[in-house]
């Protein structure tokens, strides 16, 4: 099978289009739940704030902006703490100044296809 290639594709695109083949491949998913599951990715977040009277405390919640079901949400708090449940909030109290890096795993559910976006931030403690 030729594939043609018009010459205005950029490179992002076909690069793309590699990517998404190889996971569907990979993975044994139709090309529609790979597609999916990417765009599911950008519709994810972690929001954090620090908590007014103690610094070392924050308190976070993993955003999901789309239309599927979260089913179940991993913390890595960045200081080799970890935590996984229902909730989309978590607090979490760090022992030591620094800078870490918080991630969100999210598991979506649509129609018995699972996802997982995995959004990060950074959080400074002083």
């Amino acid at each position: 099978m030729k594939l043609l290639l018009n010459k205005n594709i950029r490179k992002g695109q076909l690069y793309f289009l590699v990517i998404c083949v190889l996971l569907s491949l990979s993975c044994k998913k139709s090309a529609e739940s790979v597609i999916d599951c990417l765009g599911e990715s950008l519709l994810g977040g972690v929001h954090i704030t620090t908590d007014d009277t103690n610094k070392k405390l924050i308190h976070l919640e993993a955003r999901y902006h789309g239309s599927h079901t979260v089913s179940s949400v991993s913390w890595d708090y960045g200081d080799g703490t970890m935590t996984k449940g229902s909730e989309k909030t978590s607090d979490h109290t760090y022992l030591a100044r620094g800078v870490y890096t918080v991630t969100a795993k999210i598991t979506i559910v649509n129609n018995g296809t699972t996802c997982e976006v995995s959004p990060k931030k950074t959080v400074t403690i002083n």
